[in-house]
């Protein structure tokens, strides 16, 4: 199972499909594909964050196509499961004075509970997390 990080879910949302995007759909064609309600959130926030226009509008709209349609039930949440994973990284983190932000924590604890391959380009977020990472830019320079 891959999970999608929010960076991943904006580049799926560009017009053209940025080359390291492309270069996973065979693998996406055999795996399932999920994001997290956490990486949602970040990008239905990013977008209300956005003056009004027609980029935003494009953008909700998008954003509606992807988390309805694509990715349609395949919305992980974030769960008393998932949060009591949250806590366990969260203290072990905290000891090694590793900072994490909250919301790629979050992220890592919905991967670690469904044994989820955080797909992200933000490889560094999670590498403390002990989940399996797929980052499609790494060694593009």
């Amino acid at each position: 199972m891959l999970l999608l990080d929010t960076n991943m879910l904006s580049a799926l949302m560009q017009p053209v499909l940025p080359v390291e995007v492309l270069r996973l759909r065979e693998i996406f064609a055999r795996e399932r594909v999920v994001t997290g309600a956490v990486c949602e959130a970040e990008v239905l926030a990013g977008i209300a964050a956005m003056p009004e226009g027609r980029r935003r509008q494009a953008l909700e709209r998008d954003a509606r196509l992807l988390f309805e349609r694509r990715l349609a039930g395949d919305v992980l949440p974030f769960d008393r499961a998932a949060a009591a994973e949250y806590a366990v990284l969260f203290g072990q983190c905290r000891r090694a004075g590793t900072p994490i932000e909250a919301p790629d924590m979050m992220i890592a604890a919905i991967a670690r509970v469904h044994g989820a391959t955080v797909v992200t380009r933000n490889a560094r977020h999670f590498e403390p997390c002990g989940v399996d990472i797929l980052d499609p830019w790494e060694g593009q320079g």
